[in-house]
């Protein structure tokens, strides 16, 4: 149902991309991420323990799920840590909101493929390159989730959002360090 719901979005998002002015939104997104960051650095228990989903939750992840699907069709870097973070914050635990995401992000980003790729914008050897790399990344990095756990991959979470911010910001200024 998620992966539905961020896939129109994504439809919606990226026909708004061709369109607009990525530089900006770069720190835009270094801000909101900011601020999501706090607010899990200052929660112990988030992420950790598992809470019940009620019937609120579920309008408000189907809500924010939607904006999301808008944002990673038109922008598409960070969907997984804010589909993640949201999940977390109705709460579920670290490991759940990754699988959850994945397979969001996933429905998601096809549905984004198809509006680029009706556009001409796709190169497809960078693309079948880039999404092995992922798929063996994903591979690897789910054999490291199980084993270590919630709380390891909350501060990995933590630490991933402030690199993240980190280049956002730099690529704003026109810093690469890489």
């Amino acid at each position: 149902m998620l992966g539905l719901i961020a896939a129109v979005g994504s439809f919606i998002g990226s026909s708004i991309v061709i369109r607009i002015n990525e530089k900006s939104l770069n720190l835009i997104i270094a801000a909101i991420l900011l601020i999501l960051s706090i607010t899990l650095f200052n929660k112990d228990k988030i992420g950790i323990k598992e809470k019940k989903f009620n019937h609120k939750n579920i309008i408000i992840v189907s809500f924010f799920t939607f904006l999301l699907g808008i944002y990673g069709g038109f922008f598409g870097g960070g969907f997984g840590t804010f589909i993640m973070f949201l999940l977390v914050m109705l709460g579920l635990t670290f490991i759940k909101s990754a699988a959850i995401g994945r397979i969001v992000g996933f429905i998601m980003s096809a549905s984004a493929s198809i509006v680029f790729a009706l556009n001409g914008l796709i190169n497809y050897t960078y693309a079948l390159s880039l999404g092995l790399g992922c798929a063996l990344g994903s591979w690897i990095g789910v054999g490291i989730a199980l084993k270590k756990g919630d709380k390891f991959i909350k501060t990995l979470f933590i630490i991933i959002i402030f690199l993240t911010i980190a280049k956002l910001v730099l690529n704003f200024f026109n810093i690469n360090i890489i």
